[in-house]
């Protein structure tokens, strides 16, 4: 809707110009107001379309947008209006609420993305967190140990498999031999 109204900014003052009961167009502070305004949240709109308008995974991209956001947030500060930094003072709070503790596990989709790897969640730490190392250090450690149970489990149920397929084959005559299907070995 800002970027509508932007859009018709000499609508409006041509508009109050000849229409005396108008009193309501924007002075010139304000429409710079409402353009760095419309630039800042214009990233917002697109991550969001991006991480909840696409009809596939967009778990590895998660890390990278909501960095993103978060050193938008940051740059903002430098504002000289007072409105912007209030603004922004605001969404940074709301910000720090819900995401001043990067879920390891969405980090972990960033990790597995061979476009991105662990150096990408590293360098992303490293501009947010003083705390970086630990925390890269912990996301390293939690995933070497899903790695080692998904492996473990992968050993187990090979077992198991092989197990399953050496009790149900059957000697037949001449070297034939019949299976059961997995499923059927299963059920009995």
């Amino acid at each position: 809707m800002l970027e509508s109204a932007i859009n018709y900014r000499r609508a409006f003052n041509s508009f109050s110009l000849h229409d005396t009961n108008y009193m309501w167009c924007p002075s010139e502070d304000e429409w710079n107001r409402a353009e760095i305004i419309c630039d800042f949240l214009r990233p917002f709109n697109n991550i969001t379309k991006l991480i909840y308008g696409s009809s596939y995974p967009t778990s590895n991209l998660y890390l990278g947008e909501i960095w993103t956001i978060e050193c938008l947030l940051n740059s903002i500060f430098t504002n000289e209006d007072l409105i912007i930094q209030q603004m922004a003072h605001n969404m940074k709070a709301k910000f720090e609420k819900y995401w001043s503790e990067y879920t390891m596990v969405l980090a972990f989709g960033a990790i597995l993305d061979p476009s991105k790897k662990l150096e990408f969640v590293q360098c992303l730490y490293e501009e947010v967190d003083p705390f970086y190392v630990e925390k890269v250090k912990q996301i390293k450690i939690n995933l070497y140990r899903l790695y080692d149970e998904y492996v473990n489990k992968d050993d187990q149920s090979n077992e198991s498999h092989s197990q399953v397929q050496a009790s149900s084959s059957l000697g037949g005559g001449k070297g034939k031999k019949f299976q059961v299907p997995l499923y059927q070995a299963r059920v009995s």
